[in-house]
């Protein structure tokens, strides 16, 4: 799907987000030990996920909130938000079991970028002009920081490759 120039740095770091919920969903079909799967995700958390969903609330809020449809999709993506901070706190204060926190984040958040992708951005390209998608754009670009490389986990390989 083309998208708008200005929102390609959302658009690259969903593309990243793909690849992280690949890499846990993986290290859990591989039988990694659940804690290694879970201190992944809280470090793309604390690195990554947070600041690119503050970038998409502090962009997108205002022009969602011209219509009833937008709104709408508004108070998914923030409800979607805040569910991935509960799962992100869960995770933090559990010392148990991490499968079902990190199983449940990483197919949300294939389920939610999708959701942003097909029908959120969609959206915002149609209630924006050119004007203030060129001002989202300068935002974002300005905002933007590359998802860091630093831990880049092989636990999602399959054993024999």
């Amino acid at each position: 799907m083309k998208r708008n120039k200005n929102l390609e740095t959302l658009s690259w770091e969903h593309h990243d987000g793909l690849v992280i919920a690949f890499r846990m969903e993986k290290g859990i079909n591989n039988n990694v030990a659940p804690d290694i799967v879970a201190q992944y995700l809280l470090y793309i958390w604390d690195h990554s996920l947070q600041h690119h969903f503050w970038q998409e609330e502090e962009s997108l809020t205002a022009p969602l909130q011209a219509t009833s449809k937008g709104r709408e999709l508004l108070q998914q993506m923030l409800d979607e938000h805040r569910q991935f901070k509960n799962i992100v706190s869960t995770i933090r204060s559990n010392n148990k079991d991490y499968t079902p926190y990190v199983m449940q984040f990483y197919q949300k958040l294939n389920k939610h970028i999708r959701f942003e992708e097909r029908k959120l951005f969609p959206l915002v390209e149609e209630l924006c002009s050119e004007s203030e998608l060129k001002n989202i754009g300068i935002f974002l670009h300005k905002n933007h920081q590359p998802g860091k490389k630093e831990w880049n986990p092989e636990f999602w390989r399959e054993k024999d490759e």
